[in-house]
């Protein structure tokens, strides 16, 4: 599929005049965002936690924790009050645990369906005050019992007694000081709700103070129902000893919360002093989890960054999502102003989406550390809470704000609000609107440092201006002044995004109020990436304004600039950048990319050792003495199956390297062990498949080892088991890999390892066996560099016997520690960008996105479903064009065409073959797929001049099937279509008892009338179908009519003729394709073998139609050339015309003959393809239609390539094809 773009670009040069100066640190007063126009909660000194529920009554409860001291202090303790005025009184506070008792900390609360408010929290029950063997006083608020109590009248009061939940003792607990006599844990996550049940999760800590943490959770089966709180029921989550953790992250995972995703799926984040939150996924309502990541924005997306701060899930009432984070890459518990949400959509595929970052709070000091949020729905409002520790506060948050995060995606909307022409500009970099926005379409010539992109500055340099930079690492960047004069402050895009060649799309964010400095850049906010701790940058309050007289000039680079009077959010400004439908922005420098891949084989039996990123990393084959220097030490056998060679796609192994002790050999990379060093990350990827199993020596796999450093590794045997191991020069690291055990041949394995220095405290290494985690080992130790020039692979020069026993296939070096979903899935990326002008021309069919299918593929149309998503139908097989097993599947994309869900079919590959179908989607949102099929199961069928044909694809019955739910399932039943005979069918050589035929036309909603094409084929012979003619099946009441046995059919045109070639043409007319026109007439146009298209209109609902004519650009004018190819017309959404054909009126491609080339046949010569607009135009007799000069649409390297039977589809603005 690939996405259609026109791009348009607008500048005007703007004059402006004086805005009166001022300075920003007074512009906070009435920010909203400001957490000092919240709503206060009452507090006694310190406070944390401000947790609400919405009383039966509509009166908000808050609990938190509180005391007159520091946090950890004795006396902390656990509080309400309530508020029957949404947080702007509150009553006195209500001692839920009394402050002179053991302390009561991080209370967490939850109502019931019949009003009943528990909270949950840690208490200090044994009022243990120092640890084992030790007098001195330790903080007590994360240790003891887990309790709760409750409240029956909207938190005026508690019960007297508190409740001790049993939670379970695991090996974490019986590693602390106690032994397990006391737990350390504490939580921050408010209990949830769905499926009947409550879960909440907690930490777990294996040592003291907040060190070994594991996210555990708590369910309760009865909770919301049983009103005797001494039976209600918990069970602790995860099954087994562990909780949810991922050791190479190291010590600090903690303040785990989690939301509901569908059905038992649950999604947990938590916090680390690493830079980023994690992310970890249950299936089966919590019992077991994934192995925790990096949490990102989407599957193969940046991370999120985070520093050592609470990171809060939060699912709506509606079913959407929102998280709250700081947006960078701290370690420590500073740094927690401003506030960032993110907005996130649950995808079909489970995984949540999450939108670009929005300011939401912040306070205008920026030590002030808030934090601990809650959010609270009432009456279609929101509002978060938040605390700085000694003020708690409530604060309403605009839905729209909110609103804008989810539909990030979908916006395309231009901002209007707060954008300057040349009568207004004056206020660009005034005060009045709190702030500024520079939006630039640029493309750099030159990536030379000091550019002037735009400049709107006077000569004492007072103004705004854009220049390109070098980041700190040496990057191109581009950087923001802002200057009243005296002062300034300057901030630049995230280093390794600029390339030179590229049209980039920049906003800068310059939020007066917040004193923040954002920048969207392609459509990404920045966050420092890899590189830096921060993306965006702080304003000095001090600053004035920046408004000057002197016009705007922007550089010859510059194609679009746009200027407004205040700060846009971030999701105006993505829909901005989305308006222009750009190419996808360039891979960032800091990304994984490919150091090194061999392909290993040519496919047909050749070895193939060579890099195909970087020719100074090529393999060279080793072997072992005696009696060979540099010898072959390969043998590249066939080995034909059909193993997928990437992940997320097949790839025939013709051939692959092959291993035994015999050849004693090994592959070796001299310049790439530098690549495979402890001091940066990096991945090492491949299939493997070995053909037996090792004995008592070790296998080596792969590393950069030599006798004394480096690392390898290997496949070895542990007892009776064999397994992944990996070894570290030192002892560094020594041991197998937990989950990479092998018990039995496992065939073609693809295998990846990554290292992380980053990860745990000295780094850690993962290994993943076909895309799922086999576990992690962490250093033990800070990692010196090993210095081993080489890379090795299935052996190694030190030992003979280490040489791996089986076959290789495809292996790669990356920097970088790739994601599963990168491994290997798609060719290697370029090592470098050497291209000036990198940008992939979008009309090569390869830049398209694939839509799946067995192997031949037919007719990929597609609709949208009424749930969003786009249902394809294609004709398929394993076989080529009519073989046996043809058949119809269908399947689902919910990115625009990206990803597919698997394929369903609509008929079965075992049965009669069915295909050619097209889909009609009713305004009831029922789509219908009609198709041709085998019904009588025809095995042959005779030609008009002797001999037979094999093919049975194009001829029985014209069925539908049906789906109410969007294409997930179809009917059981198909229906037949009563199609009324014409001449072709009773002159046929059957007589008309067997009609052949078939349809590439999509169905058209005339009116309150659907038109289904096809054409009748008259006679199979010379070229495969020798005459045919088109015709059409009009159904009145097939919009409406729910029962499918009542639907309607009738044949058209009237008579016994359908649409043939004008006269003097020849037999072949087929493959229509129609349109509706203004005045409500019909434009229907089809292949010939003449050399052009013929064309027909019709007057009266396709009952009659004009005499046939060979298509031309205007009434009367040149004709349009057109081979025996598809040729399709489209009408779009603004009322004009698309016409899809190949410009050409020739069969062959140069010297192509009769039979084609190698085999090829006349219906080859398909590329490339050219796309025309047409236009209505009236005429003596109606609406005719007048076509424009063609561009070019399609095409590929290859001329012998075809493409064709192609789709139109508009979605929000944009046209794929």
């Amino acid at each position: 599929m690939m996405r259609l773009t026109l791009p348009v670009f607008a500048f005007s040069l703007l004059s402006l005049t004086v805005s009166a100066a001022a300075t920003v640190s007074g512009l906070a007063t009435a920010d909203p965002r400001n957490i000092r126009n919240g709503l206060t909660i009452p507090a006694k000194q310190y406070c944390d936690q401000p947790y609400v529920v919405v009383a039966a009554n509509g009166e908000w409860v808050v609990v938190l924790t509180t005391g007159v001291g520091h946090e950890g202090s004795a006396g902390q303790h656990v509080a309400s009050a309530y508020s029957s005025d949404r947080g702007k009184t509150w009553s006195p506070l209500v001692d839920i645990e009394p402050p002179d008792g053991p302390e009561a900390s991080w209370a967490t609360p939850l109502i019931t369906p019949y009003g009943r408010i528990y909270v949950f929290y840690t208490y200090n029950g044994d009022n243990i005050t120092s640890l084992p063997g030790s007098t001195s006083i330790i903080r007590s608020d994360t240790h003891g019992w887990y309790c709760f109590k409750y409240s029956d009248d909207n938190g005026r009061s508690w019960s007297t007694r508190r409740h001790r939940i049993p939670v379970r003792i695991t090996a974490c607990d019986l590693a602390n000081p106690w032994g397990g006599e006391l737990m350390l844990f504490w939580g921050i996550d408010k209990p949830k709700v769905w499926n009947g049940k409550v879960r909440f999760a907690f930490t777990k800590l294996g040592r003291y103070f907040l060190q070994d943490g594991e996210g555990w959770l708590l369910e309760s089966d009865n909770l919301l129902t049983e009103r005797d709180p001494d039976k209600l029921h918990f069970v602790t989550l995860p099954e087994g000893e562990h909780g949810i953790r991922n050791n190479a992250y190291g010590s600090v995972q903690e303040e785990h919360n989690l939301v509901p995703l569908d059905g038992d799926a649950i999604f947990c984040v938590y916090r680390r002093n690493e830079q980023t939150p994690m992310q970890s996924v249950s299936l089966d309502g919590g019992r077991s989890w994934s192995l925790p990541e990096r949490m990102t924005y989407g599957p193969g997306q940046r991370s999120v960054k985070q520093p050592r701060a609470c990171p809060k899930l939060f699912k709506t009432a509606g079913g959407r999502y929102l998280f709250w984070y700081h947006n960078h890459s701290g370690r420590s518990f500073e740094d927690r102003n401003p506030v960032f949400l993110t907005g996130g959509i649950l995808h079909a595929d489970g995984v949540i989406r999450w939108s670009e970052p929005e300011i939401v709070l912040f306070d205008p000091t920026a030590s002030i550390r808030m934090s601990y949020p809650d959010l609270i729905e009432q009456d279609g409002r929101f509002w978060l809470t938040e605390t700085q520790k000694t003020v708690a506060r409530a604060h309403e948050i605009a839905p729209s704000l909110l609103h804008g995060l989810w539909a990030q995606a979908t916006n395309r909307t231009v901002c209007m609000s707060g954008l300057l022409d040349e009568t207004s500009a004056h206020a660009f970099g005034g005060l009045d609107g709190r702030g500024l926005s520079l939006e630039l379409l640029f493309s750099l010539v030159s990536e030379t440092p000091g550019q002037t992109l735009f400049s709107k500055t006077d000569a004492s340099g007072k103004g705004v201006k854009v220049r390109t930079s070098l980041a700190a690492d040496g990057t191109p960047a581009i950087t923001l002044t802002l200057s009243d004069g005296v002062r300034s402050v300057s901030w630049d895009t995230d280093p390794g995004r600029i390339r030179k060649g590229w049209t980039h799309h920049v906003v800068f964010l310059c939020d007066f109020s917040a004193c923040i400095i954002g920048v969207l850049l392609d459509g990404r906010y920045a966050d420092g990436a890899l590189r830096r701790q921060y993306g965006w940058g702080r304003i000095r309050s001090d600053l004035e304004a920046v408004a000057v007289s002197e016009a705007a000039v922007t550089d010859k680079a510059v194609q679009t600039c746009r200027l407004y009077s205040r700060a846009l959010t971030t999701s105006e400004a993505i829909g901005n950048y989305r308006s222009f439908s750009l190419p996808a922005p360039p891979e960032d420098e800091s990304a994984p990319r490919t150091v090194a891949c061999w392909p290993l084989d040519t496919q047909g039996g050749a070895p193939a050792l060579a890099s195909a990123v970087n020719a100074t990393c090529n393999f060279t084959a080793q072997r072992h003495a005696p009696g060979a220097t540099n010898a072959q030490a390969v043998a590249h056998v066939p080995n034909p199956d059909s193993t997928p060679g990437f992940i997320g796609g097949p790839r025939a192994n013709a051939g692959a390297v092959f291993f035994d002790n015999g050849h004693a050999g090994y592959l070796c990379a001299s310049n790439v062990g530098a690549r495979v060093e402890h001091t940066a990350p990096f991945t090492v990827e491949g299939w493997l498949c070995r053909t037996a199993d090792p004995g008592a020596d070790l296998w080596y796999v792969c590393g950069a080892r030599d006798i004394g450093s480096g690392w390898m590794l290997t496949l070895r045997r542990d007892g009776d088991r064999v397994g992944y191991h990996l070894y570290m020069h030192n002892n560094n690291v020594a041991g197998f890999f937990p989950g990479g055990w092998v018990t039995e041949n496992p065939g073609w394995q693809h295998l990846a390892l990554t290292y992380n220095p980053e990860c745990s405290t000295y780094g850690a290494w993962e290994l993943f066996l076909n895309g799922v985690s086999a576990g992690v080992l962490a250093n033990t130790q800070t990692p010196n560099s090993h210095g081993v020039a080489a890379f090795y692979l299935g052996g190694r020069p030190f030992s003979a016997a280490n040489t791996f026993h089986g076959i290789f296939d495809y292996w790669r070096v990356s920097s970088g520690a790739r994601s599963p979903e990168e491994f290997l899935r798609a060719p290697p990326d370029s090592a470098t960008s050497a291209s000036p002008n990198p940008v992939p021309d979008a009309r090569h069919l390869s830049n398209g996105w694939t839509i799946p299918s067995n192997h031949y593929a037919d007719q990929p149309y597609i609709v949208k479903t009424d749930d969003g998503a786009r249902l394809c139908v294609i004709t398929t097989g394993s076989g080529r064009e009519g073989a046996p097993g043809q058949h119809i599947v269908s399947m689902r994309s919910t990115d625009r065409g990206r990803t597919w869900e698997k394929a369903v079919d609509v008929e079965p590959a075992d049965g009669p073959e069915s295909s050619y179908a097209v889909l009609l989607k009713t305004p009831h949102g029922r789509v219908y797929c009609f198709y041709n099929h085998n019904t009588d199961r025809v095995k042959e069928v005779k030609r008009e001049d002797k001999g037979v044909y094999a093919r049975v694809d194009s001829l029985g019955h014209y069925v539908f099937k049906y789906t109410d739910d969007h294409g997930q399932t179809w009917s059981a039943q198909r229906y037949d279509i009563p199609m009324r005979a014409f001449d072709c069918d009773l002159q046929n050589i059957y007589k008309g008892e067997l009609k052949f035929f078939w349809n590439v036309g999509k169905p058209l909603i005339h009116g309150t009338d659907a038109l289904l094409v096809i054409h009748k084929v008259g006679a199979m012979g010379a070229g495969f179908f020798a005459q045919s003619e088109g015709a059409f099946l009009k159904s009145p009441n097939i919009l409406t009519e729910r029962d499918p046995s009542k639907i309607t059919f009738e044949t058209l045109p009237e008579g016994t003729v359908g649409l043939r070639t004008p006269p003097g043409g020849g037999r072949v007319a087929e493959e229509q394709s129609i349109v509706s026109l203004s005045d409500g007439s019909l434009y229907c146009v089809y292949r010939t073998i003449d050399g052009w298209p013929a064309c027909a209109y019709s007057r009266d609902g396709a009952r009659t139609w004009t005499e046939p004519a060979y298509k031309t650009y205007t009434p009367g004018g040149r004709r349009v050339k057109h081979p025996r190819a598809a040729n399709f017309v489209w009408k779009s959404s603004n009322g004009k015309f698309l016409y899809w054909f190949h410009n050409h009126g020739g069969r062959f491609v140069g010297a192509l003959g009769a039979n084609g080339k190698d085999g090829r046949s006349p219906y080859d010569d398909r590329n490339p393809a050219w796309l025309m607009a047409g236009r209505e135009v009236d005429t003596p007799t109606g609406k005719r239609l007048e076509w424009s000069q063609p561009e070019i649409l399609l095409y590929d390297d290859d001329p012998y390539i075809r493409m064709s039977y192609p789709d139109l589809v508009e979605d929000g603005g944009e046209i794929y094809i």
